[in-house]
């Protein structure tokens, strides 16, 4: 079924350059603006706290549903998926070692950033 697919050529963009390039944009941004963010360092209820997460979070999950129904529209404008039977995939890690060396890295790094935090 999955082999009947035909899948468009799309020439892909090399994006090496222009990654490094940004981030060292972004880098040179940060250092520059850190005088400024110093400037404004106030301090701030915990009322208000919340409400500055809230909202950035509100602003990530906007942009992120925005991303998810303009690709699932590129995706149907491609190809027709209503045609096709759906199955269940199961994935799973290539070994019992690659699943612990991924979960120890995560609790490796997750007990990292706390302990930075804290």
């Amino acid at each position: 079924m999955i082999e009947k697919i035909i899948v468009p050529e799309v020439k892909s963009k090399s994006t090496g350059g222009i990654v490094l390039l940004a981030s060292v944009i972004g880098i040179v941004l940060a250092n520059l603006l850190r005088p400024l963010v110093n400037y404004f360092d106030i301090e701030g209820t915990p009322f208000v706290n919340t409400i500055i997460v809230v909202l950035v979070f509100a602003i990530i999950l906007a942009v992120f549903i925005y991303i998810n129904v303009s690709s699932k529209k590129d995706l149907l404008q491609m190809i027709e998926l209503k045609q096709y039977t759906k199955q269940r995939l199961w994935i799973r890690p290539q070994s019992a070692k690659h699943f612990s060396f991924i979960l120890f890295s995560y609790l490796f790094l997750l007990a990292f950033i706390i302990f930075i935090i804290y």
